[in-house]
């Protein structure tokens, strides 16, 4: 059940037992069918390799890694930071700084659509 999972920092934990770490601050977690999506906190400086539009991440219930989320192909929602994760109809939905809603099959990560809410 998705209430038992909650983080602290930068760990994972199922009811009172830690899972794992993960290399960055958690804004929000996520869980359905042993998936664990994960939003990184947006406050630290980023490495060079790392764009803000990828903060969007899902581990298994052993701490590997299953995907990150990919670049958006929209011209200026391209580097806009994820700012929400939620379930929408029973899809995982992202929404960026740039107002842009993202339905994402949480299994792969891959974006299934993009609609402007803001």
């Amino acid at each position: 059940m998705e209430d038992d999972y909650s983080y602290i920092g930068k760990s994972i934990y199922f009811k009172t037992n830690k899972l794992f770490d993960v290399p960055y601050p958690i804004s929000k977690i996520l869980v359905k069918n042993n998936i664990i999506i994960v939003l990184k906190e947006m406050d630290e400086l980023l490495p060079e390799n790392e764009t803000d539009s990828q903060n969007v991440y899902s581990y298994n219930l052993e701490g590997d890694l299953l995907w990150r989320i990919t670049k958006l192909n929209l011209s200026e929602q391209n580097t806009a930071v994820y700012t929400g994760i939620y379930w929408e109809n029973g899809q995982l939905a992202l929404y960026n700084f740039c107002g842009v809603e993202v339905i994402v099959d949480y299994r792969t990560g891959e974006a299934i659509s993009t609609e402007l809410i803001k």
